[in-house]
Formats: structure tokens, sequence, C-alpha cells
């Protein structure tokens, strides 16, 4: 979020795009959305949210060595 932040603050970045596999921690969503609303008043952002599917969620795990 420190970085979505930093990037909302700098005049030379138009767009702000995000690759999501996951988030870690409990309350990291809540959190986001309220980066978000913020970031997006100023700011574009474009977001790809990776393993929305069985088989891409398995894809994503293997490509981040995730166990599970």
């Amino acid at each position: 979020m420190e970085l979505l932040e930093a990037l909302a603050g700098n005049d030379d970045v138009k767009v702000i795009v995000m690759y999501i596999e996951g988030l870690k921690y409990p309350g990291e969503g809540r959190r986001l959305l309220e980066v978000m609303r913020r970031v997006t008043k100023t700011k574009p952002v474009v977001v790809y949210k990776a393993g929305r599917s069985k088989s891409s969620g398995r894809a994503v795990k293997s490509h981040t060595a995730a166990g599970g």
C-alpha cells in the first residue's frame, strides 16, 4: 500500500497498474480499499487479480512457490 500511495503522490505517474495475486494479512483488503478510494479521486488505477479460477489459482501457487 505504501507504493500505491507513493505513486499517487508522484506527478509524473498518470495511471497506476496493479497486479495482485492475493492479500496476506487480515484487514489488508479493507486497508487497500481505503487507500484506493483516496487515490482514485486523482488518478485512475487498473487492477488485475490473478487466480480467480481453480486452474489459475494452481498456476499462481506454482509461479510464486506458495504452498497449499
